[in-house]
């Protein structure tokens, strides 16, 4: 079982936010106090921070530990995933669907990549550099959080074993859903994301028959667009996938 974070309203519906790779719990901060109405979850991903001791194996793994969280806290859950978290929530509504209520699916890569032996060789022989603070400081400023929290993403990265990081790397890469799902999702993109994202919302806008949402910045919508947290509660207060 994975370690995990309770917070916010014990008697309220539960609500699992699952953090993008090299991200913590913290990159959640906005999110916190704006659904205290909810019984939140938040936990480190397998390779990381608090659960740096299980090493990160796959994303279906990750959906499975996923799904023992809400079968402990409830019967089913809303969730919100951003990144390699947006594929495992992904992965949740084709493994798992009778434990989601509602999904909101954050930037999630779903279009075969190329050049992946080269990109896993590339991380291969980097991967040293993750101890470097001007090397991490380059990385954490792309993500355009606030730099408050740059200690944290760095004491975070530290905790990332080499085959974490390229397990994690490949399955990402090699990730694609391609089935109909009749639960409710939302699909939020940022307006400056990577063409390889924008294909991938194209991508999941067909196969769900629902309209992307794309917010203003790139990859980091959840703590870049202040409209992020209304339009989430707008969904799960009422909307379906088709809003």
């Amino acid at each position: 079982m994975l370690n995990y974070n309770i917070c916010g309203n014990p008697n309220g519906e539960l609500l699992v936010f699952i953090n993008g790779a090299g991200l913590s719990t913290w990159m959640w901060y906005k999110q916190l106090e704006f659904f205290k109405d909810y019984k939140i979850i938040t936990f480190d991903l397998t390779g990381h921070g608090a659960n740096c001791s299980q090493e990160f194996s796959t994303i279906k793994d990750l959906a499975n530990d996923i799904s023992k969280i809400i079968v402990a806290e409830g019967k089913n859950a809303l969730l919100v995933g951003h990144s390699i978290g947006a594929q495992a929530t992904l992965e949740m509504l084709r493994s798992y669907p009778h434990l989601i209520n509602k999904a909101v699916v954050v930037s999630a890569l779903n279009k075969d990549m190329g050049f992946k032996k080269t990109t896993l060789k590339m991380i291969s022989l980097s991967y040293p550099l993750i101890k470097s603070k001007l090397f991490s400081k380059l990385q954490f400023n792309q993500l355009k959080l606030p730099q408050i929290l740059f200690e944290k993403y760095f004491d975070n990265t530290l905790t990332i074993s080499k085959s974490s990081l390229l397990n994690l790397t490949k399955d990402n890469m090699d990730f694609c859903f391609s089935q109909e799902t009749d639960k409710a999702n939302k699909l939020i993109y940022g307006e400056k994301e990577i063409k390889a994202m924008r294909d991938s919302a194209e991508i999941l806008s067909k196969l769900f028959d629902t309209e992307v949402t794309y917010l203003k910045g790139g990859h980091g919508v959840p703590y870049v667009d202040e409209s992020f947290n209304t339009i989430v509660k707008s969904f799960f207060e009422g909307g379906t996938h088709n809003d």
